[in-house]
Parts: structure tokens; C-alpha cells; sequence
């Protein structure tokens, strides 16, 4: 069932997360129902793993080491690219090459929406969308390109079909609510993925029965 998507809870409060793609697009979303503060408590993990990795199929746009990003990782990138996932992110810095380019000079986004080095885990060699994001920090906010493939996806599920014409009448960027008891944004001292329980996507062959 390519279009299945599995949110598994683990027995325990501790943070930690991790996606696992199959190649046919099912998937299953591991989420903690961890007590942390947004966006590292149950509701962040959610929207970040079930949401973004695993509906969305979108890639990390999270830097956690100051590095370039290697060769074995940009084969993986364009592998999924050629699926249509992981389009929220580029390996080209080119306004052209980019899957945004249509965002950067619409006066709708162009506020937002540019080029930003840093994601798939590396400093270097890698861009987003914009500075920041579900995929990056956890916030309750897709960026533009993260929405459309959202939009995308959810219209093509649902046999209406997909165009930008209902893209734009329908979207917003406005940030989703946060409760008294949940900072909209964490400690700048903090990071996403302090704990270490963080994991990135992994993707695995379908079973073809």
C-alpha cells in the first residue's frame, strides 16, 4: 500500500524519533510521546516525522555538523529527488536549479523565500528554502516548497488533482498555534537534536506481496 502511513508510539517518554521510507512510498513514522518543551515534545516529533519525513517526504534541512556534504549523501538526494521527494531541498545554490525558483521573486514569498546554505545534516554543499522550519528546528511551520508538496501529495491522494492555481488560493504562512505550556520556540542554546535520538530517514525496498 504505497500510500499507507504508520505513526507507532514508543512505550517511553524519553525524546527520540526516526522515519523509515519504503521505496514504494509507505511508511512508518516512530514518535515518542516524549514531556519536552515544543517542538521537542509528542506534538513536534509528530509534525515533524509523520508530517514532514514521512506524508511529506520531505528531507532534513537540520545542520549538525560543519562539513560539506559528501558524495554517497548527494547520490541518495537525487535518487529521491527522481521519485519526487526530497524537494525541499537542492545541491545547487543556482535560483534556476532550484525547485522554489517560482517562490523567490513572487512578492507573496519573496519576504521569506530565497536560497539558504545548510541542510541534510551538513553546513555545506546543501540548501533550503528558508531560514527556518518544521524540517529544520521543529517549528509548527512548513516552508513554502514543504507546503506545496504537502498540497500536492494530498490532492493527488485524493483524485481532485493537483495545480498552483489551488495552491495559491488556499495557502498561508502563517505559524501554527502553540499552547500556554508549549514555547513556540525552545532556547536558542538548545538544539532539535540535543538528545541525540534524532534519526535520519531511512529507506528500505518494498515488499512486493
Amino acid at each position: 500500500m504505497p500510500r499507507s502511513l504508520v505513526i507507532l508510539t514508543l512505550n517511553s517518554d524519553e525524546y527520540g524519533s526516526a522515519t523509515t521510507l519504503t521505496e514504494n512510498g509507505s511508511a512508518v513514522a516512530i514518535c515518542s510521546p516524549s514531556e519536552g518543551t515544543y517542538p521537542m515534545d509528542t506534538r513536534g516529533i509528530i509534525q515533524h516525522e509523520a508530517g514532514g519525513h514521512a506524508f511529506g517526504k520531505l528531507a532534513e534541512e537540520r545542520v549538525t555538523m560543519n562539513r560539506y556534504i559528501s558524495d554517497i549523501e548527494k547520490s541518495e538526494i537525487m535518487k529521491n529527488q527522481r521519485k519526487g521527494w526530497f524537494k525541499n531541498i537542492s545541491l545547487s545554490g543556482k535560483m534556476t536549479d532550484v525547485a522554489w525558483s517560482h517562490f523567490i521573486f513572487d512578492p507573496r514569498y519573496s519576504n521569506s523565500v530565497d536560497i539558504f546554505e545548510g541542510a541534510y545534516g551538513k553546513a555545506r554543499g546543501a540548501y533550503r528554502c528558508e531560514i527556518n522550519s518544521c524540517m529544520n528546528y521543529g517549528i509548527p511551520y512548513f516552508n513554502a516548497i514543504s507546503r506545496q508538496d504537502i498540497v500536492r501529495r494530498i490532492l493527488e491522494y485524493s483524485g481532485e488533482g493537483f495545480t498552483m492555481e489551488k495552491f495559491y488560493a488556499a495557502d498561508s504562512d502563517k505559524w501554527g498555534t502553540t499552547s500556554t505550556s508549549r514555547a513556540a520556540m525552545v532556547d536558542e542554546t538548545e538544539s532539535y537534536v540535543a538528545s541525540g535520538s534524532h534519526h535520519p530517514v531511512r529507506i528500505v525496498k518494498s515488499n512486493k506481496y
